[in-house]
């Protein structure tokens, strides 16, 4: 692990040997630990949607050992990582002298939490500049997924982390008032980026919001705060 430590994080194959190595010996517990750190580096030191994609693959494998262990230790110590980015920043006089370190306990819930933000960044990064969503937290992701139309996003989201659905239901409610209207009625691109797949053919293109709406209002109950 030491050497794992040691590279640079990118093309560092050695933390997938090392997942592999305890995953082959059941060791699941540190398997997880191993693919979270690779994910803290990811995240401390990594700047590109190819980052961003692996620490999303590293939180699930994480996320896959963990859940593998019995219910009583399905947690870890957040290992100890040195964030580059800010200690670049940083002049050697604002440093804090206080280096007391405290343990901070990872849950399987929190890494569910990290899985869906980072899931959330993927998805904005397509429309919007990766630095700029990177700092932002999860009522604000679901903000812009809400605006920039990504509902189911935005749902799955807002319920991993028990927020209120209703600002998402609105902002729907208005795409779909727009739909209505002749000169919004050819801009539905934003359907497509929804999952409607399960939604019945037979209807038409124009007709697919309200459904889509009426769909989800059926699922969820909006006054719920999950």
């Amino acid at each position: 692990q030491t050497r794992a430590r040691s590279m640079q994080i990118e093309d560092n194959e050695h933390y997938n040997f090392l997942y592999s190595y305890h995953v082959r010996n059941a060791n699941m517990t540190r398997a997880a630990i191993v693919m979270y750190e690779k994910s803290l580096r990811l995240l401390y030191e990594g700047s590109s949607i190819e980052s961003l994609q692996q620490r999303h693959n590293s939180l699930l494998a994480c996320y896959n050992s963990l859940s593998m262990v019995n219910a009583d230790y399905q947690w870890l110590c957040k290992p100890i990582i040195e964030d580059k980015k800010v200690d670049e920043d940083m002049d050697e006089e604002m440093v804090d002298v206080d280096e007391t370190v405290k343990v901070e306990v990872i849950t399987l819930e929190d890494v569910k939490k990290e899985i869906l933000i980072v899931e959330a960044l993927l998805c904005l990064s397509k429309a919007k500049d990766l630095k700029l969503i990177m700092q932002m937290g999860a009522n604000e992701l679901i903000t812009v997924l809400a605006t920039q139309k990504y509902f189911t996003n935005a749902l799955k989201l807002a319920k991993g982390f028990k927020l209120s659905l209703a600002p998402i239901f609105e902002s729907l409610t208005l795409a779909c008032l727009k739909s209505s209207k002749v000169e919004f009625n050819d801009n539905l691109e934003w359907l497509n980026q929804n999952n409607l797949g399960d939604l019945a053919l037979t209807i038409s293109y124009s007709e697919m919001p309200w459904v889509y709406l009426r769909k989800l209002l059926a699922e969820e109950d909006v006054e719920k705060s999950y």
